[in-house]
């Protein structure tokens, strides 16, 4: 302070001498003079000279005068003294008061000099210094001029600035300033205005689509607004007023943070990430940078951060523009509006930036360059987006017209699919699609509990055998026409529900697979008509077709089910009725209803499948025999071996369940081998008992295919002793007639065995009476279903007595079995039947209950009733 004072005393002393010094004189009625033409200055590199270091160069003449504009000296680290003489007229300073304005708002550290009436005044101010620190609480620098009675004022300032140096200063009278910077802030008023309306305004649209282009822009013009805001001042005077050292930063983050957005804007807005996925990378690399430029000026690196900000809008304005240029040239629609605003931002950064840099006038317009070219740019940019606008929604538009196009498309590809889903390719009848869903649909419809409907499955028999024939084009003909006779049929009957319409014609009938169809049968008062349909549906495949010229028979069989009696669904259903009709095949039935007997594949037939083999192999089983007695003699002549199991867990099994399991499963072979062995045994037992009795053992179709079925048995008998002509081997029609060619090789070996062959439940199958004559058996079983009630049933008895004669005339014995009263035994004596079998004479018993029950009835003579029954 004590230097200070010094210097100033002797600053005074020098103006007490006099000095030579540049002046002018205001004269005028101008009420605003730019004092730039007679300003002179000297610039300290240094920045070491004091007030009276510079007040003596200045009297010496040391100043350089200033020829040109506004003093200015670009960026530079220098101090600027700048000196100003100034008189008045009395006229013009008596009735004014005037004040000194540096129209220029960032500059670091300014010191105000002024002599008037022998007194000096120093002001201190600048952008480092506290805003309430100026005389006069204004965004720029403005120094009022005291009347002292002196016309004459000699001015001083000390001038450093961290950004450009530049020095406007103007002389203006109080009212006429006043009134011009009430002008200026309208105009500063208008352009933060229009800023904050485009902000809300995309922020409303963002808000409206989330699209993020919009925030992007608006964020930008944050960071364009703070930018401003510090060039103009108006940023420390209203915002930042308390906090000085914030003006240090302002400049560099601002720029950072509105080029940054500005470029992510870009990206989003001209989609180059899409488009230009080379170009994205760089414009990725130069938003890096302006995060690292905006560290750099927040761990105060020794830079100049006005000159990094000046570069770096530079450069994110140059990037912007190439970014416009590219997408133009691959023909973005939106390039244009974007390209032409940028170019009016980036013409007012190059002004400005040239005019701080002193490669260009400073004045009115080139210190306005950025406010008029960034709201330039802010108004097209805005345009810009609401074209974007209007583009996206006529490709809006033009895409909900295309997928309009492609749901219609899809409709109608879905429509063939549905079709293609629904109804065989062949006959194009419904498929069991459209059979679930009909009975799905029959099942939600129906109101009452007891609602029943009955499926029926129809197959062409060995339809396999006629497309092997045929071949697969002819076959598939010969199917499409027994599809519509069937078709036709199924269209006249009642009673069956209807499985689709299609257009004007109900369809009934369904295909499940190349051989199998399905109808179904409404069954609400009428509790035979799946029998009833079956039957006329069968009636109108008996009759041949005509193909090629050639007359084809097509048998067809049928299985029935009822739900919900059967199932309550159509995998279930089919399943049954496909049982139902295994059960047709093999019992030679056209039409079989389903039964629970009849699953082989029931969680209890699977359990004694397993079970059968292991009570083979354990010897679990037990062999019975029933006795057969000569109707002529009375005497006891023959037995027939049966099967019997307990269970461990399901108890006694009946032989007509385990059986059939065992020619399904394969087990029927190991199972007549044991059968066969304990017959053997038995026989021997009883002959060293002194019986002389023949026994019979029922053989499967699974035994006459097996290759060494013949050869094993009478290895067994030479094994044992045993003369073939003790055993008889029964067969049922079906086994004979099923495959004849295979069948009748291997029953005339055991004929020439010796063994004789017996045919069993004779009257319920189809033998010819050409083939009965061919094959080489012994004697008919007439089966118990004519027998047991053939007294009260006339027919029946016909059929007895008839089958009876047929024997005898082709040399055959006969046996009737299911003889249970003393009455049917006596009629089948008087039609001269050869053997008698059924409860009446004996039940099927254990070996040593059968050996008692011979001992007790060895002298008895049947013929006259003389019995003693086992039950």
């Amino acid at each position: 302070m004590i230097l200070f004072f010094n210097r100033i005393v002797f600053g005074v002393f020098i103006l007490t001498i006099g000095f030579q010094a540049h002046s002018f004189e205001v004269s005028a009625t101008n009420e605003r003079i730019s004092l730039d033409p007679h300003l002179s200055y000297y610039q300290d590199s240094e920045g070491t000279l004091s007030f009276g270091d510079i007040v003596a160069l200045t009297s010496k003449g040391k100043l350089t005068k200033n020829t040109g504009g506004v003093l200015n000296f670009g960026f530079t680290d220098s101090v600027l003294w700048v000196h100003a003489n100034i008189s008045f007229s009395e006229s013009v300073y008596e009735h004014k008061s005037w004040m000194i304005s540096l129209d220029y708002a960032p500059l670091k550290n300014i010191d105000f000099y002024v002599r008037a009436g022998g007194k000096i005044r120093h002001i201190t101010s600048g952008t480092s210094l506290p805003f309430q620190s100026r005389p006069i609480q204004y965004r720029n620098f403005v120094y009022p001029l005291t009347n002292n009675e002196d016309t004459q004022h000699d001015i001083w300032l000390r001038v450093q600035s961290d950004t450009s140096l530049q020095v406007p200063m103007s002389l203006w009278a109080n009212q006429k300033f006043f009134e011009n910077e009430t002008l200026k802030s309208y105009g500063w008023g208008i352009f933060f205005g229009i800023l904050i309306a485009l902000g809300l305004y995309n922020l409303f649209l963002f808000v409206s689509v989330r699209d993020m282009a919009y925030l992007y822009y608006v964020l930008y013009l944050v960071g364009l607004s703070g930018f401003v805001l510090f060039l103009n001042g108006q940023g420390f005077q209203f915002i930042w007023s308390n906090t000085e050292s914030w003006n240090h930063y302002a400049l560099l983050f601002s720029s950072c943070f509105a080029g940054f957005w500005a470029l992510q804007f870009s990206r989003s807005f001209l989609e180059t990430k899409k488009y230009l996925p080379g170009f994205d990378r760089f414009i990725i690399l130069v938003m890096a940078f302006s995060v690292l430029c905006t560290l750099i000026g927040a761990y105060g690196v020794d830079v100049s951060l006005p000159k990094l900000s000046g570069w770096i809008a530079v450069l994110f304005v140059i990037t912007v523009v190439a970014t416009a240029i590219k997408s133009y040239l691959i023909g973005h629609p939106i390039a244009p509006y974007f390209g032409i605003a940028w170019s009016f931002f980036l013409t007012g950064i190059l002004v400005y930036v040239a005019s701080v840099f002193g490669l260009a006038p400073t004045n009115y317009w080139t210190d306005n360059a950025v406010q008029f070219g960034s709201a330039t740019e802010a108004i097209l940019l805005s345009l810009g987006l609401a074209q974007r606008i209007k583009l996206e929604r006529k490709q809006r538009y033009q895409a909900l017209q295309s997928e309009h196009k492609s749901i219609l498309k899809w409709q109608q590809a879905e429509k063939k699919l549905i079709e293609r889903a629904s109804y065989d390719s062949l006959t194009m009848l419904p498929n069991s699609t459209l059979l679930y869903k009909c009975i799905e649909d029959f099942k939600a419809a129906s109101t009452s509990q007891d609602k029943r409907f009955g499926l029926i499955l129809i197959r062409f028999k060995r339809f396999h055998e006629v497309s092997k024939t045929l071949g697969n084009n002819q076959a598939n003909r010969l199917f499409i026409r027994a599809a519509d006779r069937l078709s036709n049929e199924a269209g006249r009957l009642v009673n069956l529900l209807p499985i689709c319409r299609s257009i004007d014609y109900f369809h009934f009938l369904s295909v499940i697979d190349s051989t199998t169809f399905a109808v179904l049968v409404e069954m609400t008062d009428h509790s035979q008509a799946s029998q009833e349909v079956a039957e006329s549906l069968l009636n109108v495949m008996k009759k041949p077709i005509e193909h090629e010229g050639i007359l084809i028979d097509i048998n067809a069989i049928a299985g029935i089910v009822t739900f919900p009696d059967h199932g309550d669904n159509l995998d279930t259903l089919t399943q049954h009725a496909s049982i139902a009709l295994d059960n047709s095949n093999s019992s030679s039935q056209s039409i079989s209803t389903y039964s629970q007997d009849q699953n082989y594949y029931s969680t209890r037939r699977l359990s004694l499948m397993g079970d059968l083999l292991k009570a083979i192999d354990s010897d679990e089983l037990t062999l019975f025999l029933q006795p057969q007695v000569n109707l002529t003699t009375g005497q006891v002549i023959g037995a027939e071996a049966l099967i019997r199991w307990k269970h461990d867990t399901y108890g006694f099994v009946p032989p007509d369940e385990f059986i059939p399991l065992s020619e399904q499963s394969g087990i029927i072979r190991p199972l007549t081998s044991w059968v066969f062995d304990k017959a053997l045994q038995f026989d021997k037992n009883l002959q060293s008992l002194g019986h002389d009795i023949r026994l019979s053992i029922n053989i499967s179709v699974k035994n006459i295919a097996e290759a060494s079925f013949v050869k094993n048995k009478l290895d067994k008998l030479e094994q044992n002793g045993v003369k073939p002509e003790r055993f008889v081997f029964e067969m049922t029609e079906s086994i004979m007639m099923d495959d004849i060619d295979m069948s009748l090789p291997v029953l005339k070996e055991l004929n020439e065995l010796g063994i004789k062959l017996s045919i069993d439940d004779f009257g319920t199958g189809h033998s010819s009476l050409s083939y009965l004559t061919q094959l080489p058996v012994h004697e008919l079983k007439i089966d118990r279903s004519f027998v047991s009630d053939m007294l009260e049933q006339p027919h029946k008895q016909k059929i007895v007595e008839m089958t009876i004669n047929l024997a005898h005339s082709l040399g055959l014995s006969v046996v009737a079995e299911g003889i249970e009263d003393e009455a049917t035994l006596s009629h089948l004596k008087s039609l001269n039947c050869d053997v008698a079998q059924g409860y009446y004479i004996g039940r099927p018993m254990p070996y040593d209950s059968f050996v008692d029950w011979l001992e007790d009835n060895k002298k008895a003579d049947f013929t006259e009733n003389n019995i003693s029954s086992n039950c």
